[in-house]
């Protein structure tokens, strides 16, 4: 096995290469008791981790008994925890004793057997590519693809570590190309909506949670709760702080509004932006929750708002998959690949069409006006489509 960390091109961590060697020890010492298992590398961030919670009991169910294992980061490990039979979260950051840390992280993965390894998303996270490289199988399944502009560029082609490669069209929706992945390894008949609808497994427990927090914020004014999503990843899918203000502003001078903001701590600056624009506005309540709840609480809230509204984030694929209506601002950079899948008249996108649509965010513009000329009166009106109210006269 590690005879594969010599081949010219990158060169591998050593921490990789010891967590290799050591599984391969304890496997050559005490062969494993129990079957091969399936595993699946998923380096993405929230909305592609919970993309792929459908796709995964999918595979459970077609390659049962083989348990299915999820390589995933700390943040994303809550929602495999109900679709997968074990979550391995590799540790993130620096410091003196991350190799280590990695190192003992991933070292189960070395010492089973593997029946097949399933890279369900396209990215060039170089980690995930070498984790890979190094796993003995005789299966090893990946997507062609094209880079993102903040993707990372590898010294060799990662194709080459791979059997397998599902070639998709680039401008597919993510779900069609998990579908299309689990067709090639044998999955047959695949219906998005049937067989990898997303869905985290909340407990009733947790809904009920959520259900009491919402009705504590509608109160008696019977306000408009709203879930608000102004994080994206990255800002050229940023609609802005200001304009989220101008549409509560608006939104609130029709009926009272309860709005609470969604996201991680990176949010947190437009967050208290959007706070100070609009907290003074008569009939509009604002709550701060960004960085203050789980992942599985934040699904949770969306699930019991009576609508979503943000940028193309992950709180607007959880309120798809949570039957939640929803306006998003996208912008074209790889439009419509993260696009809400659900039905249209629900769950409504926004954006200005360019002809430079497809630019993989290498904007030629330099300003992303696909997102940023998206007014706040048509994000106001889209709401009030999706939530069954219609333009007064």
């Amino acid at each position: 096995m590690i005879k594969s960390a010599t081949l010219r091109g990158e060169s591998l961590p050593v921490w990789l290469g010891w967590s290799a060697m050591w599984g391969q020890r304890a496997r050559d010492s005490k062969p494993p008791a129990a079957g091969p298992i399936v595993l699946v590398l998923s380096p993405g961030g929230l909305g592609d981790a919970l993309l792929l919670t459908g796709a995964l009991r999918t595979l459970r169910r077609h390659f049962a008994p083989s348990p299915v294992w999820v390589l995933a980061s700390p943040a994303t490990r809550p929602f495999f925890m109900r679709c997968a039979d074990r979550v391995i979260a590799l540790p993130g950051g620096r410091g003196p004793w991350i190799s280590l840390r990695r190192a003992i992280a991933i070292l189960p993965i070395f010492r089973v057997s593997c029946r097949i390894l399933m890279h369900p998303i396209y990215s060039t996270v170089r980690i995930y590519h070498q984790i890979a490289r190094l796993v003995e199988t005789p299966e090893k399944v990946w997507f062609d693809g094209e880079p993102m502009a903040d993707d990372e560029i590898m010294t060799e082609d990662p194709r080459r570590f791979y059997t397998r490669i599902v070639a998709v069209d680039r401008n597919m929706h993510e779900l069609d190309k998990l579908a299309a992945m689990l067709r090639n390894v044998g999955v047959e008949n695949v219906s998005c909506r049937r067989d990898i609808w997303p869905d985290i497994g909340l407990s009733e427990a947790e809904q009920n949670s959520a259900r009491e927090r919402i009705a504590g914020w509608r109160g008696q004014r019977a306000a408009l709760v709203l879930a608000v999503c102004p994080g994206g990843g990255f800002a050229a899918k940023d609609w802005g702080a200001e304009r989220f203000a101008d549409f509560l502003r608006i939104a609130a001078e029709h009926r009272p509004i309860a709005a609470f903001l969604a996201g991680g701590h990176q949010d947190g600056e437009r967050a208290r932006r959007i706070c100070g624009a609009a907290s003074s506005v008569p009939g509009l309540r604002i709550i701060d929750l960004t960085g203050r709840c789980s992942v599985r609480e934040t699904v949770a809230l969306i699930g019991a708002s009576d609508a979503c509204v943000g940028n193309d984030t992950f709180g607007l694929h959880a309120a798809v998959a949570m039957g939640t209506p929803s306006v998003v601002v996208m912008g074209g950079g790889d439009f419509p690949r993260w696009a809400p899948w659900g039905e249209p008249s629900r769950h409504v996108v926004l954006t200005r069409r360019l002809d430079c649509f497809g630019c993989r965010w290498r904007c030629r513009c330099g300003d992303f006006r696909c997102v940023r000329d998206v007014s706040p009166e048509s994000v106001l009106n889209a709401l009030r489509e999706v939530v069954g109210e219609r333009q007064r006269s």
